[in-house]
């Protein structure tokens, strides 16, 4: 949970929900999705590079089924929660592919894609999707502040069980 997010559900409530689960709650759609093209993957993206940004546009794409040998990427947002097997199976996978890492290196906005994409491989699926309650409108940047009215326990968002925290709107925002 974060710092940014306010619980909608009881303590009581997300522990007895977790503990009828196996604990894995993320986002994951295969890529391309809307808002996350593939381009992520196929474009450089030096961030740390000396060449001014003008060149990135004209260097080749990246072959992206060769980067990452074969691998379907995955998508999603970065608010997840994992199970300590997961945690695990994801830890194995890493170091048993060392090249992995070095595949997203490259990469914009490489913690949309990394773990998914890992968790996937060796077959981790998630119970529910992320933890927490965003609203996306097409086209924005970043996603809209929830007004506290959400939090109302008549509202179907706030009584969803696999959204126990959500982003709600202070002063005018």
């Amino acid at each position: 949970m974060s710092g940014q997010r306010n619980l909608i559900k009881s303590d009581d409530y997300i522990r007895d929900h977790l503990s009828r689960s196996s604990g894995n709650y993320f986002d994951v759609v295969s890529m391309p999705y809307r808002n996350k093209p593939i381009s992520r993957l196929e474009r450089w993206h030096l961030y740390d590079s000396v060449l001014p940004k003008r060149l990135f546009p004209i260097l080749p794409k990246r072959n992206v089924a060769k980067v990452l040998r074969g691998v379907q990427p995955f998508c999603g947002s970065t608010w997840w929660m994992l199970s300590r097997h997961a945690v695990q199976e994801l830890l194995n996978f890493l170091h048993d592919n060392p090249w992995y890492l070095k595949a997203f290196r490259y990469s914009e906005l490489a913690d949309e894609m990394f773990f998914q994409t890992a968790l996937l491989r060796p077959g981790i699926a998630p119970d529910y999707g992320a933890p927490t309650a965003t609203k996306w409108i097409e086209g924005n940047a970043h996603p809209e502040y929830c007004k506290s009215s959400i939090t109302d326990s008549t509202s179907p968002r706030a009584s969803s069980p696999n959204r126990p925290t959500v982003r709600v709107a202070t002063g005018t925002s």
